[in-house]
């Protein structure tokens, strides 16, 4: 998405999400618990140094096609540029450590690892829950590969393939109360697959998180969608990440608000 309309539908965000009338109890204690917790909790440091040693990182990986929004299938690029413009940012990332820590899923699926960065912060956040992660590029699973184990993250189980592929596999092991994380192939069809597909699987009683939700237009459509006539649950826009609540108890809605 261009750069300027990207920076009228934030303004837009900010502006209508002054309107939202907080009285749904869940919003009000996820603002409280995830939004406005500003702790700083020991683990974020941990996972920052990690980011830093990263960008002086100059190796460059060899390229793999992986789908729309994928870095490394793009032209050569460094390890330290992966991570400064692949990787989840530190705002975002302590976001989902705190819904891990809160939310307290059974099982996280991540697809889209990069480096590790989210991974770690998903991990760090839920220590007990199972963690399936899922990389295309083999360099960059091996090094995040390399950090799960030195930071010794034993409830992380690393796919090195294709989306499409790995999904299959990871179907008929998911289970009911699932934080999904979506960051990676950012077109319209697969979002919207992805999406159906975990919502199928885990029975509605599960989060799913998707980034990038205003990256594309692709993207921007395929968050309209879901939350439009695909939405069986809360939705929550903070314009980059958008969430899914999918809850029969939750009343089906859509909030925008400020992070």
């Amino acid at each position: 998405m261009d750069l300027p309309i990207r920076m009228i539908n934030y303004f837009i965000h900010r502006i209508s999400s002054l309107s939202d009338l907080i009285g749904n109890a869940f919003i009000r204690e996820f603002r409280q618990n995830i939004i406005r917790d500003t702790k700083e909790y020991s683990e974020y440091q941990l996972i920052e140094k990690y980011r830093n040693d990263l960008f002086r990182n100059t190796s460059i990986p060899a390229p793999v096609s992986l789908g729309a929004g994928t870095f490394c299938g793009q032209k050569q690029r460094s390890i330290s540029h992966i991570a400064r413009m692949a990787s989840v940012n530190a705002k975002y990332g302590q976001l989902l450590f705190r819904m891990a820590r809160y939310y307290k899923p059974d099982q996280i699926i991540e697809l889209g690892t990069a480096l590790g960065i989210s991974t770690m912060y998903l991990s760090m956040g839920n220590p007990v829950a199972r963690i399936i992660t899922v990389e295309g590029n083999p360099q960059l699973a091996g090094i995040a590969s390399k950090s799960f184990a030195a930071h010794g993250l034993e409830n992380i189980t690393l796919i090195n393939s294709a989306f499409d592929d790995a999904i299959p596999r990871i179907i008929p092991e998911v289970k009911n109360n699932a934080l999904v994380f979506i960051d990676g192939n950012h077109t319209l069809e697969a979002t919207i697959r992805y999406y159906e597909v975990f919502c199928e699987a885990t029975r509605f009683t599960n989060i799913l998180v998707l980034d990038d939700i205003n990256w594309s237009h692709d993207m921007a459509k395929a968050w309209k969608i879901i939350t439009g006539e695909k939405c069986q649950g809360l939705a929550v826009d903070l314009f980059r990440l958008g969430i899914v609540f999918n809850n029969p108890d939750q009343t089906r809605q859509k909030i925008r608000l400020r992070y």
